[in-house]
């Protein structure tokens, strides 16, 4: 019996050894100040300059990397997200959420360039789909939401209201020959 604990306990012990000794060396710096530590270890970690009030840049755990301004250990002011779906971000932050200007690109090509406010769309705003159809207008919690114009891949355009990411209110439908037709809508459909 005495001897299984012995052999548990050294087992145990060189395991918490050689744990420790892989902390050591992969928490050195490099001459340049970044940290030697992979990402792929599981641990967020600021890799340069000043992640809390200051500019550097992090990882963290899930692979998502930011570059850019900090304060109080938050995103705040401008800088770069990527995700590890290939998803990307890069403007202006607050309180660790997109806010003011700032582009997002998704990684199926689809983009949005215009105003943020707490991580949503919100202001004036270009959102394109990898179609080519794109909408130009007043975006309100991630839709659009006022006066815009919708072009689809076809040439069909829509210039007008907009409510919750619809056609909605007063608005012109243009074909691609120039045929124009005025009109009310109303969840994205024309009202006789």
């Amino acid at each position: 019996m005495r001897g299984i604990i012995y052999g548990f306990a050294a087992s145990f012990l060189t395991s918490v050894m050689l744990l420790a000794l892989l902390v050591i060396a992969c928490d050195r710096e490099r001459s340049d100040g970044t940290s030697k530590l992979p990402i792929s270890s599981g641990v967020a970690r600021c890799v340069e300059g000043d992640c809390v009030n200051g500019r550097g840049s992090k990882v963290e755990a899930t692979g998502e990397r930011y570059a850019g301004d900090w304060k109080q250990g938050l995103r705040h002011g401008i800088g770069t997200a990527h995700w590890p779906d290939g998803d990307s971000y890069t403007g202006q932050w607050m309180h660790d959420h997109p806010h003011g200007k700032g582009v997002y690109v998704k990684s199926n090509g689809e983009r949005y360039e215009g105003d943020w406010q707490m991580g949503k769309r919100q202001g004036k705003g270009k959102a394109q789909w990898p179609d080519g159809s794109f909408y130009v207008g007043d975006f309100n919690n991630d839709r659009a939401h006022g006066m815009g114009v919708f072009v689809d891949t076809g040439g069909m355009r829509y210039e007008g209201e907009f409510k919750n990411g619809m056609a909605h209110g007063k608005g012109v439908l243009i074909t691609p020959s120039g045929k124009r037709t005025s009109g009310h809508w109303q969840d994205g459909k024309p009202t006789l």
